[in-house]
């Protein structure tokens, strides 16, 4: 029996001591889809200028602008069912009649109350928009409360929003990328006249499309001008595009 003992408590030891010297290139640490997303946003915040929101954390003030796109123009025939506006909601209840896109297209919007209501079974997060200089009002329901969503969020081992404003693009990002870079200078990859990697002066930024939402205009040393569409930290834009579009890949 001792000398069982004796070899197994042998064997332990010897393996330890091997261990000490076992190097594998192989053997790495397991990135979770988190520990991804936030390395992947801080780089984004650096590189734009600005701070990413989660949908959770969307607050009054918070500015939308609804770009001008004809394909969802063409299909209002059809019916467009993503906002009401104020007035046609009656009793925490949507109504049958709603807004067209041509009603929010090319318009700048401001978030004025965002508040949980429960009309059914469970509690679901609304948020009232207002548009600037105007009192035309709409309102967007987003499935589940923010202590729900934020928890998905936190949990969340993809790399994705829980939920956005459709079809908006938040003007806070637009307006840290002019900041940061109009009238700067760099290299860019992108084709300026079927050439890459040319020195461009970035002379114009404005709203591009929901999920490519700043739109750059950049000019090389011989006039020739390209427009650009791209995000940066990625505030109310879908997983789906946020890490191919952004402009790191520019």
């Amino acid at each position: 029996m001792k000398n069982k003992l004796f070899t197994i408590l042998a064997l332990v030891i010897s393996l330890n001591i091997f261990a000490q010297y076992d190097v594998d290139i192989n053997k790495t640490k397991r990135v979770t889809g988190k520990e991804r997303r936030n390395n992947e946003q801080q780089k984004r915040e650096e590189t734009g200028g600005c701070k990413f929101i989660p949908f959770h954390d969307y607050a009054v003030g918070m500015k939308f602008y609804f770009p001008i796109d004809n394909s969802k123009l063409r299909f209002d025939e059809y019916g467009y069912d993503k906002y009401y506006s104020v007035e046609q909601i009656k009793k925490n209840k949507f109504q049958i009649n709603k807004i067209k896109y041509k009603n929010i297209s090319g318009k700048l919007f401001e978030i004025i109350k965002i508040e949980e209501r429960k009309p059914g079974y469970r509690e679901d997060t609304y948020i009232t928009l207002k548009q600037v200089d105007s009192s035309f009002k709409i309102e967007h329901k987003s499935m589940f409360d923010r202590i729900f969503l934020k928890s998905q969020w936190e949990k969340d081992e993809t790399d994705g929003q829980v939920s956005v404003l459709p079809d908006a693009i938040y003007t806070g990002e637009i307006d840290s990328f002019k900041e940061k870079f109009l009238n700067k200078e760099f290299y860019s990859k992108v084709l300026v006249k079927g050439k890459r990697y040319q020195k461009v002066k970035i002379i114009k930024v404005g709203a591009g499309t929901e999920n490519q939402p700043i739109r750059a205009v950049v000019i090389n040393e011989k006039g020739d001008k390209e427009q650009i569409d791209f995000c940066t930290c990625g505030t109310n834009v879908s997983s789906v595009y946020l890490y191919s579009n952004t402009m790191n890949n520019y």
